[in-house]
């Protein structure tokens, strides 16, 4: 079945309410029929939320609820494809052999059997748990995360997957959770932490790794920031089950039905000062610090820091535990910019922000050959490779865009939505490299020129257990398009999961040569690592792609 990420994901949420249409009588009077069993024991499932709809649309067709012996039927249908959602409480919604944004499509038609589909369905797990402080009091208002290692785009990430807050008992809850790997994190403050004088700084001293300030006014009673120093603490990032950083996490390995009880206690240390030299590139010019976590390679969340203002142009930023973060500095004035670092901190420390990169201000024009005008709803993305985070800009009529926020430093995927029947086919760029539809930021003004092609063509295609003796067809298999000498364009690569008749399609494939492998246990695989898929290449379909042919070719199944 081809993707169904973003549209049938919509229909996640609509099914159950714009789906209580009645079935279409057809004169061919197929049927689709199955039962719905507990994936873990094989036990059927009554009452379960059933819904089909065609292959191609997000919206379903008919809706029932599978009897007392878990077994549904949908009845005067046409022949074609149809999608099958299940759904119950205790059990996510969930596409027939689903994996990622892909699942099995059943077939319907003369001489096709579509009466005896078994739908496995998983169980929630849940993660639960109590944060408490050092004597073992609950937490409240803490920032519970979320963290989910999986495959995005053919490479294993971990990304943040949701943040809850504890309540007044210091107890959070992450329900409704898919079988995976999972890791916890909790960023708060000690409720009593004091960060110290507030008052404006007017010029700081530095010696060494240590900094004193003058404040404007009478001097600050020196026995009051004494006591005061003694309050001066903060929580690091804690990691279940106790580490302060994402290296030494310990993983929650959520299976079908599992409930997983994570508690965490916080441990006060005494909070840490940056003193930011040059943090102003001009008199009297207004910066902002933000202080953010950094986690798994990535962002995590923002730190309540604070920061107090030098007229020489230099801040202090206190209140935050030893630890790695992603230091913001946000000018304004005359010179409107900012500038992204990472700093790794284990005492008070000096920064000189002379040298912190800047973030790129990213703008760039969309080319298609023979298109004049764009839709109003199409967008251009950019993915970090290594991280897997995303950053978005509208594509104006005229094909130009815009980044609103600043885009950190990075290597970068580029790729447009909703311009149907078009894709990059190459990006170049004044201010970067690039390579292929790769890109590579180092900081500074970027100006990118995105070219896309429409010579596209539609593959498909059949998944057989043996291609050489005409073998039976293969359902759920994952099905890969490989560019050859694929390099850095991994916008090329297409995926789709055969169906119940083993048939695929991978659609908007540009002109070229390709290999088709199609792997039924390759869902963990990381696709997009061409030593991964080496093995596998002895039985992979060689095809080149010409925009003038049709296509429908067999693989064998690895």
């Amino acid at each position: 079945m081809k993707r169904f990420g973003i549209a049938l994901m919509f229909c996640f949420t609509l099914c159950s309410v714009q789906a209580q249409t009645a079935a279409v009588s057809h004169p061919h009077g197929f049927a689709i029929a199955g039962i719905v069993v507990n994936a873990l024991n094989g036990q059927p499932l009554s009452d379960v939320d059933v819904s089909i709809g065609r292959a191609r649309d997000a919206e379903a067709f008919q809706n029932l609820s599978s009897d007392d012996s878990g077994h549904f039927r949908f009845s005067d249908l046409s022949s074609g494809k149809y999608w099958i959602i299940c759904a119950k409480r205790g059990f996510a919604r969930q596409a027939l052999d689903q994996h990622e944004n892909f699942s099995t499509a059943v077939a319907i038609g003369a001489n096709i059997d579509s009466e005896h589909v078994l739908f496995k369905l998983f169980p929630d797990g849940v993660i639960s748990g109590s944060v408490n402080d050092d004597q073992n009091d609950p937490v409240r208002d803490a920032q519970v995360m979320l963290f989910r290692s999986s495959l995005e785009e053919g490479r294993r990430v971990v990304e943040q997957e949701n943040t809850v807050s504890t309540d007044d008992r210091g107890v959070y809850r992450f329900p409704h959770l898919a079988a995976a790997r999972y890791y916890i994190a909790v960023s708060t403050r000690p409720w009593y932490a004091q960060f110290g004088p507030t008052r404006e700084a007017r010029s700081s001293v530095c010696t060494g790794d240590s900094c004193s300030f003058v404040y404007q006014g009478d001097a600050p009673d020196q026995s009051a920031e004494e006591n005061a120093r003694l309050f001066d603490v903060a929580y690091p990032i804690t990691y279940y089950a106790g580490a302060t950083d994402s290296d030494g996490a310990t993983a929650i390995v959520i299976k079908p039905g599992d409930r997983f009880t994570a508690d965490i206690s916080l441990v006060p240390v005494a909070a840490v000062h940056i003193h930011v030299a040059n943090a102003s590139r001009e008199p009297g010019q207004f910066t902002n610090a933000v202080v953010a976590a950094q986690a798994f390679g990535t962002t995590a969340a923002q730190i309540p820091a604070q920061t107090s203002r030098a007229g020489d142009g230099s801040l202090d930023i206190g209140g935050i535990a030893p630890g790695q973060y992603e230091l913001t500095l946000e000018s304004f004035g005359k010179i409107q910019e900012t500038r992204t670092q990472l700093v790794d901190v284990s005492g008070d420390a000096n920064l000189d922000a002379t040298g912190a990169g800047s973030a790129s201000g990213l703008s760039g024009t969309v080319q298609v050959p023979g298109v004049i005008g764009f839709p109003e709803n199409s967008y251009i993305r950019l993915r970090e490779l290594s991280t897997g985070e995303t950053e978005a800009a509208r594509i104006n009529p005229k094909g130009d865009f815009q980044f609103s926020g600043q885009v950190k430093p990075g290597r970068y995927t580029v790729e447009v939505f909703n311009l149907e029947g078009a894709i990059v086919q190459r990006v170049t760029a004044q201010g970067a490299t690039t390579s292929g539809t790769t890109l590579n930021l180092a900081g500074g003004a970027v100006q990118l020129t995105v070219s896309l092609s429409t010579r596209l063509v539609d593959v498909n295609g059949i998944v057989l257990r043996d291609v050489a003796n005409n073998d039976k067809p293969v359902a759920g298999a994952m099905v890969v398009l490989i560019p050859a000498g694929a390099g850095d364009n991994s916008a090329l690569y297409r995926r789709d999961q055969s169906d119940s008749d083993g048939t695929f399609t991978l659609p908007d494939v540009l002109p070229g040569k390709y290999s088709i492998l199609a792997i039924e246990n390759g869902w963990d695989l990381e696709w997009l690592n061409p030593g991964v898929l080496q093995p596998y290449f002895a039985g992979a379909t060689q095809i080149t792609v010409d925009p003038k042919q049709k296509y429908d070719v067999k693989v064998t199944a690895q």
